[in-house]
């Protein structure tokens, strides 16, 4: 009977940090958006300035309003691509790996050295190399979705410029728009590389205040506990394969 209680009570442990994983998955893309948001005002003149600078007539009020349809609309379509398509994601997180060792090894080793010396431990130990690699971990798994919202920011804010009027070649509305996400990404990317843990941090703070409540009122909404998506399936198996792992390690 203990055995019982002790599996379920591991079992509901495990199925929290999921849906814990997952809300943070959101709160990364929103963290996105916000951030990009911020920079709202610099993107579109830069993009104007590039769409004049290609011949074309200024269109800065139709770049606003694309700036903030493309940045919202990219939120939506990101969240879409995790749940739907994580094993693309898996994919791009693969491929991209070796970019973040580049960019943010820096820091999370410095990231992780304060988090060492809080807790007594030494830049040699187990712990403090776990924690180095649960910190580039993070920027790893999310940098895909930095990337899926990129592009479908820029498509939908291209889009919106043209169903708003602007008569320019698409080659150019994009090379203006592209000018201005490549000078957000910079910004947000710096940021993130000096400051990842602090990034985390807001990020979890987003999935347990906003989005967990939020999946909880559609849940009960809808008469259902679990709502389980394909990126939530996804991370059951991921779970599994790295238990037995370490259960094979330990054995």
């Amino acid at each position: 009977m203990s055995e019982r209680i002790q599996d379920k009570s591991l079992q509901e442990s495990e199925k929290l940090r999921e849906k814990k994983e997952s809300a943070k998955d959101i709160g990364n893309v929103i963290a996105t958006t916000a951030a990009c948001t911020a920079t709202d005002f610099i993107d579109p003149l830069f993009g104007d300035f590039i769409q004049r600078r290609l011949g074309n007539d200024s269109q800065l009020k139709g770049n606003f309003i694309a700036e903030f349809a493309g940045d919202y609309g990219a939120l939506p379509v990101t969240v879409a691509v995790r749940r739907m398509f994580p094993e693309f994601m898996n994919f791009l997180e693969k491929i991209t790996s070796p970019l973040i060792d580049m960019f943010f090894h820096k820091s999370a080793e410095k990231d992780a050295q304060l988090w060492a010396n809080k807790h007594g431990f030494t830049p040699e130990s187990l712990e403090y190399r776990k924690r180095l690699q649960e910190i580039l971990g993070y920027e790893k798994r999310h940098f895909p979705d930095t990337l899926v919202w990129t592009v479908s920011s820029v498509a939908i804010n291209v889009a919106t410029q043209r169903g708003l009027g602007n008569k320019a070649p698409i080659a150019h509305i994009t090379a203006g728009k592209v000018g201005g996400a490549a000078l957000t990404a910079l910004l947000t990317t710096v940021l993130r590389g000096l400051f990842p843990r602090k990034a985390e941090k807001f990020e979890e703070f987003i999935g347990d205040n906003i989005v967990i409540p939020v999946q909880n009122f559609v849940n009960n909404l809808f008469g259902s506990d679990d709502l389980e998506d394909k990126s939530e399936k996804y991370q059951k198996i991921e779970t599994e394969k790295r238990l037995a792992k370490q259960y094979s390690k330990e054995r």
